[in-house]
């Protein structure tokens, strides 16, 4: 089979209510229906790029058309519908969520199956995801889409061919200029910088492998974490501690932290409190030649007591959440001032961070960046 359009159905009438609340496995194939339809065979074999439709009006009846059901929209497609259409000669792929068999799904009924680099191949479903969140946080500011759809099908289908046939400098320059395009938009209702904060939670039981390609990446990351668990994760892995301590040196990571451990500091006496940020400074000094500037911590612990404990310890700059239970002011800000109760102020960050492993937090991506745009003297979310 050859595919002469593709389409993919979404559980809402457009994208001015497309649904930001779903669980993670519907959350999941929902972003991954939108992804894999921008592989660059499909691309290629269609000439034209992805299009999206109701879920609840399916498109007409054509032979060679590619239709992706993802699992969030199975209530509102009769299964009459999906054999008629099949019957009729489309190729209809549901009941999948996950991006690799999504992507055999979908790649099984052509005839010619190009092989294209893996890498080549994430570079266009990323920017598939991102023509989504682009598309969708547009409509959350309260604008029309503003892409000029004739330009990116020029080079979205060039970019393809390009992959298809080899010829991946070509396939680069063509898939640079979709994802300007992008950029543009974005730049069209909010023509400043917004921050994307990489925060990694770090605990000995999950340093090993996935620690190591945290390391291994050179894209900017922050590590949080206490003296303790870090001392813990050298001690059983000593090839981290040059990797930590060049990429440090380098500015392309950042330790969150500083205590020793994470104990219940609202219990404890200020001359403790300051003995374990002491202590906890003191060995990450010893282990990496630095400590950190910047504070925060997973457990509650967030008094009128820290922002002098962090101003005297030469820290610049606050992490003003938990990711645990606890009664503070809950106001989300990319940057406030933390005062404290001798009236010391310090830089904070309040926006409750999203969860990198989680397809619903994605969704749900556009929302938050949104909320930040039209809040935030400074934009960014963790």
């Amino acid at each position: 089979m050859t595919y002469k359009d593709l389409y993919v159905l979404i559980p809402s009438h457009s994208l001015e209510d497309f649904p930001t609340e779903l669980g993670d496995r519907p959350a999941e194939g929902l972003l991954n229906a939108w992804s894999v339809l921008w592989h660059p065979a499909l691309v290629a074999a269609a000439d034209d790029i992805p299009h999206w439709h109701r879920a609840d009006d399916p498109p007409s009846l054509l032979a060679g058309r590619l239709v992706v059901v993802p699992p969030a929209c199975d209530s509102m497609v009769t299964s009459e519908w999906i054999n008629t259409a099949r019957e009729a000669g489309m190729a209809i792929v549901s009941g999948v969520h996950e991006r690799s068999a999504l992507i055999s799904a979908v790649l099984e009924p052509l005839d010619e199956k190009p092989d294209v680099p893996a890498d080549l191949v994430a570079d266009f479903i990323a920017f598939g995801h991102l023509h989504l969140q682009t598309e969708l946080l547009t409509r959350h500011m309260r604008q029309f889409g503003n892409i000029d759809d004739d330009r990116l099908r020029n080079d979205a289908t060039a970019a393809a061919r390009a992959a298809v046939a080899g010829d991946e400098s070509a396939c680069r320059t063509h898939l640079k200029h979709c994802f300007e395009m992008l950029l543009e938009s974005r730049e069209k209702f909010y023509p400043v910088s917004c921050y994307l904060i990489d925060l990694c939670l770090t605990i000995p039981r999950l340093a090993g492998e996935p620690l190591g390609h945290v390391l291994d990446d050179d894209t900017p990351v922050n590590l949080m974490g206490t003296a303790e668990d870090l001392a813990e994760i050298v001690a059983a892995h000593p090839e981290y501690q040059s990797t930590i301590r060049d990429r440090w040196q380098a500015g392309t990571l950042e330790i969150i932290g500083g205590e020793w451990a994470e104990r219940c500091s609202t219990l404890l006496p200020l001359d403790a409190q300051v003995h374990e940020l002491d202590r906890g400074r003191k060995v990450l000094r010893e282990l990496f030649g630095k400590a950190p500037s910047t504070w925060g911590r997973r457990r509650y612990g967030l008094t009128p007591l820290v922002p002098q404990l962090l101003k005297r310890s030469n820290y610049h700059g606050a992490l003003h959440f938990v990711m645990d239970d606890g009664v503070y002011p809950d106001e989300e800000f990319a940057k406030l001032l933390w005062q404290g109760a001798d009236g010391a102020t310090i830089a904070s960050y309040s926006r409750i961070p999203i969860a990198g492993d989680s397809a619903s937090a994605f969704l749900r991506f556009p929302v938050r960046m949104a909320e930040s745009m039209d809040h935030d003297y400074v934009v960014g979310l963790v």
